[in-house]
């Protein structure tokens, strides 16, 4: 049977890997973390919610369970085409018959000076880790001094999508939940969680009473929401609105948007919109025969679709 090698072990690789085993391929599962993460619930790791092992599947279990598959921790560099190799960082070259790409995707700061360096996301676990050590650890500095209410702590989320609403939402039920009862010496009218969202709604692409029910909620729960609000620049302790106006900060979360991995333009794929590499409708990538792509690091050049695990 055909080998075929899958980048990535997110929905999209271990759902390719998972049929392709039924299907008696041999198939090499290769991903930088020998664990598949469950993203939609990294907010929850990041406020304390869950576990990090709650939401993560360590991927040779997985291979233990299939079929001639084989899972190896390997960071891709390149793909040698001619050769019909993937080369990995430690200089280690793996053939393959069929190729999918799954790699996924990383953060777009959209050029905003000082986006990259100040601010956290949550699309591995290792930064949801950072988000919540942050959170944390600024509460227990603040509760630890002598008059613990000197001080306020705010949280700026950027992105009013599926993310920045979650967030938002987590840290407030955490403002008026959990910090009542287990940081006693702070004032929870302190603690300020302000989501910023550029265009005019919430939920751009969900029905308008959805959108305004989010709205509802999170401003009963005490969640400062700034529509219409672009950001200029972002420092080490303040973000600038576009608007002339500025606000110490203390933790600002980037959930704003998304982009193809930066490398893939030097692995001699064809790229389109936001970075992602272009396929056709059965999701093999242009002008190849052997190589797909699936999953957000994908788009469907005459159909683009949501970057949804539905599509």
């Amino acid at each position: 049977m055909p080998h075929v090698v899958v980048l990535g072990a997110g929905f999209g690789g271990v759902s390719a890997t998972n049929e392709l085993s039924k299907e008696g391929f041999r198939v090499t599962l290769l991903d930088k973390y020998p664990y598949n993460t469950f993203q939609p619930l990294l907010y929850q790791v990041a406020t304390g919610g869950l576990n990090p092992g709650d939401v993560t599947y360590s991927l040779r279990y997985f291979a233990a369970e299939h079929d001639d598959v084989r899972f190896r921790a390997a960071e891709i560099v390149g793909i040698d085409h001619d050769k019909r190799e993937v080369i990995c960082s430690d200089g280690v070259r793996i053939g393959f018959d069929y190729l999918i790409i799954g790699n996924g995707i990383t953060t777009n700061h959209f050029g905003i000076p000082g986006a990259a360096e100040y601010t956290m996301s949550m699309y591995t676990r290792a930064e949801a880790l950072r988000v919540r050590d942050t959170i944390f650890g600024s509460l227990e500095i603040i509760a630890g001094r002598s008059d613990p209410n000197s001080a306020g702590f705010t949280v700026v989320i950027v992105g009013g999508g599926p993310t920045g609403v979650e967030m938002a939402g987590q840290l407030a039920e955490l403002k008026t939940g959990a910090i009542p009862s287990t940081y006693p010496e702070l004032n929870p009218s302190h603690i300020h969680v302000v989501l910023v969202e550029m265009t005019e709604h919430l939920l751009a692409p969900f029905d308008d009473s959805l959108r305004q029910y989010a709205l509802r909620e999170l401003i009963k729960r005490g969640v400062d929401v700034r529509l219409k609000t672009a950001i200029s620049e972002v420092e080490a302790d303040r973000v600038d609105f576009k608007d002339g106006s500025s606000m110490p900060v203390d933790l600002v979360i980037w959930a704003a948007g998304v982009s193809g991995d930066p490398r893939l333009r030097d692995w001699g794929l064809p790229i389109g919109r936001a970075g992602r590499i272009e396929v056709n409708d059965d999701t093999r990538v242009v002008g190849e025969e052997r190589i797909f792509a699936i999953g957000d690091g994908s788009v469907i050049v005459n159909n683009p679709l949501p970057q949804l695990a539905q599509p």
